[in-house]
């Protein structure tokens, strides 16, 4: 019998299991299996959320995932994350590009809890608009 941490789910035979993780693969979990724990990588979920944002992730957000505060800590002293601002974090594979900025600056309002929007040539340079030059600092509308 295995159960599955964090999920409810209790399951009887190792296929099933691999199915179970396979649906949840956003999740943190903890195998038990009699005398062994099998650590399903929750580094996969930190770095599919960080992608979906040009390589940010905000404090927040990670601890949402199920990381403690030391986790975060220690990601930083290993270099796995980079600290860009207060509760913005980077991982360490991202290259920086002006688009990453970007999106670290809303992460940041975010963090602080500002409802904000990206604004001016910002706004119309990730949509596209001819002319609009992607660079310089982010300008952002912060309510």
């Amino acid at each position: 019998m295995i159960q599955l941490y964090r999920t409810g789910l209790t399951v009887s035979r190792p296929r099933a299991c691999r199915l179970a993780i396979d649906k949840c693969m956003l999740r943190s979990f903890m195998i038990y299996n009699d005398f062994l724990c099998y650590y399903v990588s929750m580094e996969q979920a930190i770095v599919s959320v960080a992608n979906s944002q040009q390589g940010v992730i905000g404090r927040r957000q990670v601890l949402a995932l199920g990381f403690s505060e030391r986790q975060v800590e220690r990601r930083l002293q290993r270099g796995a994350l980079q600290h860009l601002a207060r509760g913005v974090y980077a991982l360490r594979s991202s290259t920086p590009t002006w688009e990453r900025s970007v999106v670290a600056s809303w992460v940041a309002t975010l963090e602080r809890q500002h409802p904000g929007a990206l604004a001016l040539r910002t706004a119309g340079a990730l949509h596209g608009f001819a002319g609009l030059p992607r660079s310089g600092s982010p300008q952002l509308v912060v309510a």
